[in-house]
């Protein structure tokens, strides 16, 4: 997959961008490059979930009345949504994700993907 391909580019050198340049054949997984465009991508999500939260999209978990809630952590490439147990939360972080892959051009493996209860009673 070549994520970045028929952009240009241009580099700040001591502060001055370069001339624009085109890339040879794309960014791929391994590149030296990418675990650094992966971050900045992930900064992204990390940013929309936020922006969630404070337009009342998201109401995340809260240990206690006095500390601000939690919507997720982030690990290397590992990402853990925390919110409330409700249809509304998980369509909200549903949408954010799918506007991630979409800007983004990766995808969630639902291989990899788990989703865990806690002090929630199921319905039978």
């Amino acid at each position: 997959m070549a994520m970045v391909s028929g952009a240009l580019f241009s580099i700040l050198v001591n502060g001055s961008p370069s001339q624009p340049f085109n890339t040879s054949r794309g960014i791929r997984q391994g590149d030296p490059i990418s675990p650094f465009l992966f971050v900045i991508m992930v900064e992204g999500l990390s940013h929309s979930i936020s922006a969630s939260l404070h337009e009342n999209k998201l109401f995340g978990l809260q240990p206690h009345a006095f500390a601000p809630p939690t919507t997720h952590q982030q690990f290397v490439d590992d990402t853990l949504l925390m919110g409330l147990p409700s249809i509304n939360e998980a369509t909200s972080f549903m949408s954010i994700l799918m506007d991630f892959s979409a800007t983004s051009g990766t995808s969630i493996n639902p291989l990899k993907s788990k989703l865990f209860f806690f002090n929630t009673s199921l319905p039978i």
